[in-house]
């Protein structure tokens, strides 16, 4: 409270103490400051806060109960210019995606490494004989048949010796990457996984906020006709990631808890027909063409997902 002429103002009735505009209510009508008393306590900060990054007021309710019941529904609220009762759609998915992978690392945080269990406790294996020929690769005049006959470079190279090995169809990318195994094969045992594991956890997040503007551009591609702006298709995928990525992350809680069989494959159906749902409500196209172009969009995503997923294992190995 701030005493005016005796009186005590309360943080709505105060000037702005940015540009001191003088107009009532909790936010300036000028800057967009919120009008709020500075010198409180620690527990009224963070309270302000929490409402300000999460909007834990009717927002989040109302948001929540929208997105999981109502697909496509928030992101025509948007586009008809009703932002304010809802949680903008980057901090939605924001929030959601921090959440998913905040579970996710957990959940694929660091094991067991066998190779620590001491020699004394654990079960004595039959001593193998000496061996009597190298351990290296051996190439057999059927092999050199096949090689010749047009065995394909995966192949051949998944028949290199031992270790870790990073195979792709592309002679190119695997010498260049065969220096780089050789060096991670001479590091202890079960180092590299650990290494690879964490790379792959820790860059997750990034590969899938990458690919949000690559699903709004398959679906500006699949409604060309509707002539809608990129940005409302970017609003419908960051709708779109953000039930996923929440759902995704109710089946890690669940599985943490129960193991879980058909229920999982229940909620990953829930999340095909959201998405089903969602683009009938958004663009108004009839079933079986929504249906058609489900198909086609989440052909090519997945098409795209395992490229990034492959670009991002190929990074862990040049990086880790």
């Amino acid at each position: 409270m701030i005493q005016d002429d005796g009186v005590a103002l309360t943080p709505s009735h105060q000037p702005c103490r940015n540009c001191g505009d003088e107009t009532e209510g909790n936010y300036c009508r000028t800057c967009g400051q919120r009008k709020a008393e500075h010198r409180a306590s620690v527990r009224a900060l963070l309270t302000q806060a929490i409402q300000d990054q999460f909007s834990l007021t009717t927002e989040l309710p109302r948001t929540l109960r929208a997105l999981f019941t109502r697909p496509g529904f928030l992101t025509l609220e948007y586009s008809a210019g009703r932002i304010a009762r809802y949680i903008p759609p980057l901090r939605l998915y924001l929030v959601t995606s921090v959440l998913f992978f905040l579970i996710f690392s957990l959940r694929a945080g660091p094991r067991a490494d066998n190779s620590a269990v001491p020699a004394d406790s654990a079960p004595s294996a039959p001593s193998a004989p000496p061996p009597t020929a190298p351990t290296g690769p051996v190439v057999s005049p059927v092999d050199s048949v096949r090689d010749m006959a047009g065995v394909s470079e995966a192949q051949r190279c998944m028949r290199r010796s031992g270790g870790i090995r990073f195979c792709t169809p592309s002679r190119w990318l695997n010498e260049k990457l065969r220096p780089r195994t050789d060096e991670l094969n001479k590091l202890p045992k079960g180092e590299t996984v650990r290494r690879l594991r964490e790379f792959l956890v820790q860059r997750a997040a990034t590969v899938v906020f990458l690919l949000l503007p690559m699903f709004a551009l398959l679906l500006q591609v699949l409604y060309w006709r509707t002539r809608r702006f990129y940005a409302e298709h970017f609003v419908f995928a960051l709708h779109m990631h953000s039930f996923a990525l929440s759902v995704f992350a109710l089946i890690l809680v669940l599985r943490s808890v129960v193991t879980l069989g058909y229920p999982a494959h229940a909620l990953l159906l829930w999340v095909i027909g959201y998405l089903l749902f969602a683009l009938k409500r958004v663009y108004g196209q009839g079933w079986v063409l929504t249906t058609f172009k489900l198909i086609v969009l989440c052909g090519a995503y997945s098409v795209l997902l395992v490229i990034g997923l492959m670009v991002e294992v190929v990074v862990a190995f040049l990086v880790i």
